[in-house]
């Protein structure tokens, strides 16, 4: 940039008067607006398309908005199926429990892979889905399952305004958090990024987390093409968006409820779960399980049966005890941990929740980078704008 003010002190003073300075300032601030917020114009009016009949095929199923969705399906080989869960995993059919996943928008085989998908198009998504299998099965109960993430956007689904028809849900390591206990420096460092650099991929590799101790799942994992090894700026700060929901819609949930939470989970924080089911109303039909060698991956653990047997005893009799008496051990956890954690008046925790371990440095230096990017394509905008200037101004 700097040649071209060089250029620009050796025009002549009459050709460069106050009326073209405050339209190259103009031209400059406008180029920073459109950068910062073009993008959610470009990412949203990929995914709006017309309305039309949502449609379940054998391996796929239509969208209202047309997008062509994976689905996969387990049911019983020799037995009548007596319940249905839509989830991630088909261990359930042994039981007589059929079970069917899809791909969401923006993750494996569905549209826009990589990409952020609005919250209320991915539960729109989820409502349409249990609408068609709530028609294949109508006589049998019908459960959605999830897992962190997936967990947290059924609680938004099921306490929307056009809820899924479900009898219940099992929420295993449900990803809950509240922006208002999020540190500020996080906050700011995740707004400043998803609207400086919303593109930037990052993997979280160097916050060294376990999320399971199924070493060779998580191998097999990373060979595989369809898993995502990195996240875009924009991905995480819609899913800290949808975490923020999920914690404030969590009471609104007045369905038959699991909730699975191993000890040992490195990812979502044990306070935040705990804050969640502190708050709901004493009347809610809330079963809670608490795994003491449980791991983030609840479902795909090396103990895995064990869990997977919980469930399917719950929704034989969503009243009777767990086999695996998951339910008793949280139920004295819960209360020795009302003790430990102290809630003030106005139910806020002292402890900050934390979106990530806490690293003040990491948070400054994402801060840094996303500022240096930003004045870096400001800048290649300016000089741009500065030759066209100069070749105005020179004929």
């Amino acid at each position: 940039m700097f040649p071209y003010c060089l250029a620009i002190s050796n025009i002549h003073a009459p050709r460069w008067s106050e009326r073209h300075t405050a339209i190259f300032f103009a031209l400059v601030v406008y180029t920073l607006i459109l950068f910062i917020f073009a993008g959610d114009f470009v990412f949203d009016s990929s995914l709006k398309q017309g309305p039309s009949t949502p449609l379940l095929y054998n391996k796929y199923f239509i969208t209202s908005d047309n997008a062509k969705i994976p689905v996969r399906k387990w049911l019983p080989d020799n037995h009548r199926v007596m319940a249905v869960i839509i989830a991630l995993h088909g261990f359930l059919k042994d039981f007589g429990i059929a079970s069917y996943a899809y791909d969401q928008c923006g993750f494996g085989n569905a549209p826009h892979r990589g990409y952020w998908t609005e919250i209320n198009i991915s539960t729109r998504d989820l409502t349409e889905f249990t609408q068609l299998i709530r028609n294949r099965h109508p006589d049998v109960p019908l459960f959605l399952l999830g897992k962190s993430i997936s967990a947290a956007e059924i609680i938004v689904a099921m306490t929307s305004d056009k809820p899924p028809p479900a009898d219940g849900v099992i929420l295993s390591a449900p990803a809950v958090w509240a922006w208002e206990s999020v540190p500020w420096y996080q906050k700011v460092g995740l707004w400043l990024a998803n609207h400086a650099v919303p593109w930037l991929q990052l993997t979280g590799a160097s916050l060294h987390l376990v999320p399971t101790d199924n070493i060779k799942m998580l191998r097999e994992l990373s060979h595989d093409p369809l898993v995502l090894k990195k996240s875009s700026i924009r991905t995480i700060y819609g899913l800290a968006d949808l975490m923020n929901r999920a914690f404030e819609h969590a009471r609104q949930l007045d369905k038959l409820t699991l909730v699975f939470y191993g000890e040992r989970d490195e990812i979502v924080p044990r306070r935040s779960v705990y804050r969640m089911l502190n708050s709901l109303p004493p009347e809610r039909e809330w079963r809670v399980a608490l795994y003491e060698n449980g791991y983030h991956m609840l479902l795909r653990d090396l103990e895995a049966q064990r869990y997977w047997r919980d469930i399917a005893a719950w929704i034989n009799n969503p009243s009777q005890k767990l086999p695996s008496g998951a339910d008793k051990r949280a139920a004295t956890v819960r209360s020795e941990a009302r003790l430990f954690y102290c809630v003030n008046a106005a139910g806020k925790w002292k402890h900050s929740d934390m979106i990530f371990q806490p690293n003040l440095w990491l948070w400054l230096l994402l801060v840094l980078k996303s500022l240096h990017h930003l004045f870096r394509k400001v800048f290649s905008y300016s000089d741009a704008f500065l030759t066209c200037l100069l070749k105005i101004y020179r004929h």
